[in-house]
């Protein structure tokens, strides 16, 4: 593999770290989002509109990631209960 060749692998892996980061990111805003939304009231429903989900697919798609995160006190945040949507 000639010199070329080797740097633009290097910048193609680069490149692909950099989207690597940036999704994680992404989806750590996106649990924040929806985190944020279930303490505002809003229902599993209407998140699931928003990704083409049902209720019950939001709920397998974010719920347990949402009932992991903790507060800033270290303590599990409290459930929100199901509105209507």
């Amino acid at each position: 593999m000639g010199k070329a060749e080797r740097d633009a692998m290097e910048s193609a892996l680069d490149d692909l770290s950099a989207s690597r980061a940036e999704r994680e990111q992404a989806e750590e805003r996106e649990l924040a989002s929806v985190r944020t939304a279930r303490q505002a009231g809003a229902s599993w429903s209407r998140i699931g509109e928003i990704y083409g989900l049902t209720k019950q697919g939001a709920q397998q798609r974010f719920k347990q990631a949402v009932q992991q995160a903790t507060s800033p006190q270290g303590r599990p945040e409290e459930a929100v209960s199901e509105k209507a949507p």
